[in-house]
């Protein structure tokens, strides 16, 4: 896969294979880091967890039918268009506690033991849940990286995720593997400079994506002269917990 396919692909088990390739081949570094494809993984969970529209017409009620043993699990019909599929959101709570455990053990809060001891918890692959288990058990492996491309087929086929959203998602985590985004973002310290600094950091524990425009300004207003940076805040479209360019300028190391 060459740049270009990287930036426009689809193929997202593609997209992994490219970025963890190496880690497989005698103990060489991974494109990314481990933590980065955690990431992608946990907020490819998130991403199922907000969903709340049917993925055939947008339309916003999903009514969740009765758990049925020949489906093996939730399923949810459309109010508009009647399409019928898999729970749409992640509803179970240890399900949820899962993707945040994980999350901590991202940001250094909890170690890896925590996390498997957290993992050994869930409820076995046969709960009435099963499919939402099977997601997010994916994000506390101890080869989290391992994982990516089972996660995501758990996504796309029980929860219904495009493949494109998937491929977005990924390229907001990691960015452009062709390129080096370690750089210095803000050579000269000064007050706006330490104000965008500190709006990113606030964006990332908040969750705030919609303000990264704002971010965007804050950056140029400080002398920011990086184009891809700035076009990448600015961008309308998918934006996740360890969005490249947030991560850049908030100084989260990956």
């Amino acid at each position: 896969m060459d740049e270009a396919e990287w930036l426009m692909t689809e193929n997202v088990q593609a997209m992994i294979d490219l970025i963890t390739a190496a880690h497989s081949r005698h103990g060489e570094p991974a494109l990314v880091s481990f933590k980065k494809i955690r990431l992608f993984e946990c907020a490819v969970c998130r991403h199922v967890w907000d969903a709340k529209n049917c993925r055939q017409c947008g339309g916003l009620k999903m009514i969740v039918l009765p758990y049925n043993e020949d489906t093996e699990g939730g399923f949810a019909v459309c109010d508009s268009c009647g399409a019928t599929g898999r729970t749409p959101s992640l509803t179970n709570g240890d399900c949820r506690d899962a993707v945040k455990v994980a999350e901590h053990f991202i940001d250094g809060q909890v170690g890896y033991e925590a996390m498997r001891e957290f993992r050994e918890t869930l409820p076995n692959l046969d709960h009435p849940d099963f499919a939402q288990m099977q997601l997010v058990i994916n994000c506390c492996m101890a080869d989290g990286w391992r994982q990516a491309g089972v996660l995501c087929e758990v996504a796309s086929y029980h929860f219904k995720v495009p493949v494109r959203e998937l491929a977005d998602i990924l390229r907001d985590v990691i960015g452009n593997p062709f390129r080096d985004h370690d750089y210095t973002i803000l050579p000269v310290p000064s007050l706006a400079a330490q104000t965008a600094v500190d709006m990113a950091k606030t964006i990332y524990n908040n969750r705030a994506y919609e303000r990264l425009p704002i971010l965007a300004d804050a950056l140029e207003d400080a002398g920011c002269g990086k184009a891809d940076v700035l076009d990448h805040l600015r961008l309308l479209g998918t934006h996740v917990r360890g969005c490249w360019a947030l991560d850049v300028v908030a100084g989260n190391k990956r």
